[in-house]
């Protein structure tokens, strides 16, 4: 939560003269694709012993898969690359991976935000990747050799259908700027680890995922026999906790709310929320 705080306060300054961008990067089948050549040898740059690094090696290596069949497991097959789902070494693992970009990205010639003293390249959480700079050509052909450079290594690709890129205000050829990474270029928000985040005041439209969210947890199949009790605390445990996640990285405009408070109580009197309110006719 502090990175979609942090990534908002940034994204300020995007209304001042300067040329930045802010680029959403997403990382296609992370877990699946990750080199384990490439993780054993950042394992031995973070200064892990060999026996550690043979024991995880061990783990990730011996890995085989069988496939349910009818109920029942049938052959199975090897794997030569990433990271075993369900693992818990493996969002571990994964980050010590992720860590790489982070070293490219600060070694190299990209020129981060910088305001002052203070300067910052990019915002990381698993593979949720968040990259700021100046919005200049030579600046983004130094980021798309970096990440060349990185996914050669580690076999971690950006997927370019699912990444896209926001440039402030004085920013004239997004557009061509965009193109230099093969990614969209767009002009309200971006979405960071599930929240949208943009250097303009959040609206309702913003917001639309939410309410889809809650909408369809409302709709599931699985709630509509609930007692009056049990929806309570389906309410209480269920939707509270996803719109307490929002909460804390974004304001919620009032009419967002008055939706959510009609929608939350229409399930809770009539078990859906499709149905309209009857009247008492005396």
């Amino acid at each position: 939560m502090d990175n979609i705080i942090l990534a908002n306060e940034l994204l300020k300054v995007f209304k001042g003269s300067q040329k930045f961008f802010c680029a959403k990067l997403d990382i296609k089948k992370a877990f699946d694709s990750v080199s384990r050549n490439f993780l054993l040898h950042r394992l031995k740059l973070k200064g892990f012993s060999d026996k550690f690094i043979d024991w995880i090696k061990g783990c990730i290596s011996n890995v085989h898969f069988y496939i349910c069949l009818n109920g029942s497991l049938e052959g199975f097959f090897s794997s030569s690359s990433g990271l075993r789902q369900g693992c818990p070494l493996s969002p571990l693992l994964f980050c010590i991976a992720m860590d790489g970009l982070s070293q490219c990205l600060q070694q190299s010639s990209f020129v981060g935000l910088n305001q002052g003293s203070f300067s910052i390249k990019h915002l990381m959480y698993a593979d949720d990747f968040l990259v700021f700079g100046m919005a200049s050509h030579a600046n983004l052909v130094c980021l798309k050799n970096t990440l060349h450079l990185f996914s050669e290594d580690s076999g971690l690709y950006i997927n370019l259908t699912k990444s896209s890129i926001l440039f402030s205000k004085m920013v004239g050829n997004a557009d061509f700027l965009a193109s230099i990474l093969g990614i969209s270029s767009i002009e309200s928000s971006l979405t960071y680890l599930g929240l949208p985040i943009t250097y303009n005041r959040l609206n309702f439209t913003h917001f639309q995922p939410l309410l889809s969210r809650i909408s369809a947890l409302l709709e599931g199949w699985k709630v509509r026999f609930l007692s009056f009790a049990s929806r309570v605390q389906f309410l209480k445990f269920t939707i509270a906790n996803t719109i307490a996640y929002w909460i804390r990285g974004a304001i919620i405009p009032k009419a967002c709310c008055k939706v959510i408070s009609k929608l939350c109580s229409k399930f809770l009197f009539y078990g859906n929320i499709k149905d309209k309110k009857m009247h008492i006719i005396f």
